[in-house]
Parts: C-alpha cells; sequence; structure tokens
C-alpha cells in the first residue's frame, strides 16, 4: 500500500490544481461579466419615483436634454463605502458631461450624514423608501443605471464606478442605437 501512497497524493494535488484554475478562470470571467456596462430594455424614468435631495426638495432624474448616472449605494455596503472617495472624485470629473447622482438606499438622511461627517455632497441623494431601486430592480449594490439625454435607462452596470473613460464609452454606444 506504502508504493500507491505516492500515485495517490499526486493525483489529488493534479485535481486540486485542475479545480483551483476551473473556478479561478470562472470566477475572472464572472468580474469581467459585472464590471461591464449592459445593454437595458429602454424604459423611460419619467413614471419612476423621484428622489430627495438632503433640503427636502423632490428631485427629478432626467430628460432635461443631459444624459444622467443613477449610483445606487447604501453606508452598510462595504465596498460601496470603501470607494466612496474614488465615487466622489469620478462624479465630480464627470459632472460638466452629465448629471450624477449617488443614490443612498438608506432608508433616512442620519446614516448618511453620519457617514459624511454632517457634510453630505451635493450628488449624494435619498431614494426614499427604496421605491426608485426596486422599480428599477436594485437588488444588490453598487448597481448602476446610464440615462439617455431624453430620460431612458440605456445601460446598467453591477460593479463599482472604476473610470471616466469606460462610462463615457458606454454612453457613447448607447446614443448611438
Amino acid at each position: 500500500m506504502r508504493r500507491w501512497l505516492p500515485w495517490v497524493l499526486a493525483a489529488v494535488v493534479i485535481q486540486a490544481t485542475v479545480l483551483l484554475l476551473v473556478w479561478r478562470s470562472g470566477h475572472e470571467a464572472t468580474e469581467r461579466a459585472f464590471s461591464a456596462w449592459v445593454p437595458t430594455t429602454p424604459r423611460t424614468v419619467r413614471t419612476l419615483p423621484r428622489l430627495s435631495a438632503r433640503d427636502g426638495r423632490e428631485l427629478h432624474i432626467a430628460g432635461d436634454g443631459r444624459p444622467t448616472l443613477l449610483y445606487f449605494w447604501g453606508t452598510w455596503c462595504e465596498p460601496c463605502v470603501r470607494h466612496m472617495p474614488d465615487t466622489l472624485a469620478l462624479a465630480t470629473e464627470l459632472h460638466a458631461e452629465l448629471d450624477v447622482w449617488l443614490v443612498a438606499r438608506d432608508a433616512a438622511w442620519n446614516a448618511v450624514e453620519t457617514h459624511f461627517d454632517g457634510d453630505v455632497p451635493a450628488a449624494v441623494v435619498l431614494d426614499p423608501a427604496g421605491r426608485l431601486g426596486d422599480a428599477l430592480g436594485v437588488d444588490s449594490l453598487p448597481t448602476s443605471f446610464l440615462v439617455d439625454a431624453t430620460g431612458y435607462v440605456v445601460a446598467r452596470n453591477l460593479d463599482l464606478l472604476s473610470n471616466a473613460d469606460a462610462i463615457r464609452a458606454a454612453l457613447a454606444a448607447y446614443r448611438t442605437r
């Protein structure tokens, strides 16, 4: 039996290596799939629930002649919180080209205010009772939507916002549809 032991160990190591490679390639494919903007069935946002600004105003989402980026996040979402400085920088970079709303899925402003130490950026808005997110089918955070200048949701991204060029490219692709 001892002379078979090295062969059995070698077989186990080979199987473990193959399983690891298969899992890793599937995991990378999943990451690639979730890091891309994917088209959605165009639907208007004009009939969807409105967002709430910090001062209590209800905000019209889009359709005013400028494209809009809706980025859904939550103060309890660890990746969202960790990447918020980058997300805010990206929102600032894109501001001249499109409206950017960082839509908090929190139930009330107090958690958002605490997260920003009372200095909530103007791009941060609240989705009261989660109605807009529910209407758009947000089931995980972060999730982003591109809304064209006429007010139609044209693309969705289930990942952190990584760079402005990817957002510009996605918007350009859907402008030509």
